[in-house]
């Protein structure tokens, strides 16, 4: 899984395997050492409960969380990329989740 940002946009490509593991698991993550003792965490989630995709980021971790049905279908089909725009206090963060079948990881 690939994670990319920039001022008002976070981007996660994820590999062909990546995207069976979501099906079946719920989540993929990876973990980034970034100094002694921390790490960054990000991860994607299939979330039940959540009505479009969103993104959080706490105590070191960066969740995105994808509706259920949505991410179901993104997983099954042709699909290749999951977008919305969301709201943060005022300023608008682009996120865009996107199958990477070409890229080795």
């Amino acid at each position: 899984m690939k994670l990319r940002l920039d001022a008002r946009t976070l981007r996660i490509r994820v590999s062909y395997d990546e995207v069976r593991q979501l099906a079946s698991q719920g989540r993929i993550e990876e973990r980034v050492p970034l100094a002694p003792q921390r790490s960054l965490l990000y991860r994607l989630v299939i979330a039940p409960a959540v009505e479009r995709i969103t993104v959080s980021f706490e105590s070191d971790v960066i969740e995105v969380r994808i509706p259920e049905s949505q991410a179901r279908e993104w997983c099954s089909s042709d699909l290749v990329s999951l977008a919305h725009t969301q709201q943060n206090a005022g300023t608008a963060l682009g996120i865009l989740i996107e199958k990477d079948f070409d890229a080795s990881h």
